[in-house]
C-alpha cells in the first residue's frame, strides 16, 4: 500500500491506495504502461472524488483536487475551527493534492501532491 499528502500536520489524512496485485490485478497490467502510473483505487471504506474549488464533483479525465471521506477521518482540529473549515467541506477532506480518474478504468492518478499552509 502506499499513502501520500499534501500536508506535513499530524493530524493529517492520507489517500490510502491499493497498490498490491492481490484482488486487483487488472490495475497492474505490465503490458500497459499507462496503468503503471496509475495509483489505483482506493482501499475499502475510503471514498475518493476529484472536485473543483465549489466542492463539485469533476468528470472522468478532468484534473481537480483529490477530496476524500471515511470513518477514520478525523472531524476537526482541536480548538481551530478555522484550520477545520478550511479542510473539512460538506463532510470531505480537502487533501491538497491534485489529480484524476480515467474514462476507461476508473483508475486514479496523481498529478500534483499540493501543499497548503
Amino acid at each position: 500500500m502506499a499513502t501520500t499528502s499534501g500536508r506535513g500536520d499530524p493530524c493529517q489524512s492520507k489517500l490510502a491506495f491499493r497498490l498490491d496485485p492481490g484482488p486487483r490485478p487488472a490495475q497492474h497490467d505490465l503490458q500497459d504502461e499507462s496503468k503503471l502510473k496509475a495509483c489505483g483505487t482506493p482501499l475499502p471504506l475510503i471514498e475518493l472524488k476529484i472536485t473543483d474549488e465549489q466542492v463539485n464533483e469533476l468528470l472522468d479525465g478532468e484534473i481537480g483536487e483529490f477530496r476524500m471521506r471515511s470513518p477514520a477521518t478525523f472531524t476537526s482540529y482541536r480548538n481551530q475551527p478555522e484550520a477545520t473549515a478550511a479542510v473539512l467541506q460538506r463532510g470531505w477532506y480537502r487533501t491538497g493534492g491534485a489529480g484524476f480518474r480515467d474514462k476507461k478504468d476508473g483508475l486514479f492518478y496523481i498529478a500534483s501532491t499540493g501543499s497548503r499552509t
